[in-house]
């Protein structure tokens, strides 16, 4: 039995100064193209060690879906360093508003989501011409009434606008 222990042993001995050898004597063979997960990319050697591992550095990417205010948009990205793709979303909802105007106000109109912001009642003012009065807004020009002059018989004034008939307008 003691004979027994003493063999082990030595074979236990032998093989501790043998195999540092053959881990010693490996030579790396790493791929020259980069090899990546998710997180990170690397040079990868056959015995599966990596070398020069990083984690990715993203581009600003290019936009290839538009956000718009009631869908989140995607991004695709890729890695400055090893050129590893990933798409992202882009949820910074942004609202498409346009200038608009009804008859009483004017607004900017979204023709995503059909809301509208700034709403503000007409500023009206009046231009005169020989033939014409109206009112239009000095906020978006909309043009409200425009109207020949009805002229009163007596007293040569508009009803509407009070212009004088004998008034010359440049």
């Amino acid at each position: 039995m003691k004979k027994s222990f003493i063999k082990i042993l030595i074979c236990l001995l032998l093989l501790s100064l043998i195999l540092p050898c053959f881990t010693a004597c490996h030579k790396h063979n790493f791929v020259v193209h980069w090899s990546a997960d998710e997180n990170s990319h690397y040079h990868l050697c056959d015995c599966g060690e990596k070398m020069d591992l990083g984690a990715h550095v993203w581009n600003e990417g290019v936009v290839l879906k538009r956000v718009n205010c009631t869908e989140a948009g995607i991004i695709e990205q890729t890695c400055t360093i090893c050129a590893n793709k990933r798409q992202v979303q882009n949820t910074n909802y942004q609202h498409d508003y346009l200038p608009n105007f009804n008859e009483t106000t004017h607004f900017d109109y979204c023709v995503g989501c059909d809301t509208s912001i700034n709403v503000e009642n007409h500023s009206l003012v009046y231009r005169v011409s020989p033939e014409t009065h109206s009112a239009f807004c000095e906020g978006c020009d909309f043009v409200i009434n425009e109207s020949a002059h009805d002229y009163n018989a007596i007293t040569g004034f508009c009803k509407i606008c009070n212009h004088n008939v004998n008034d010359i307008i440049n």
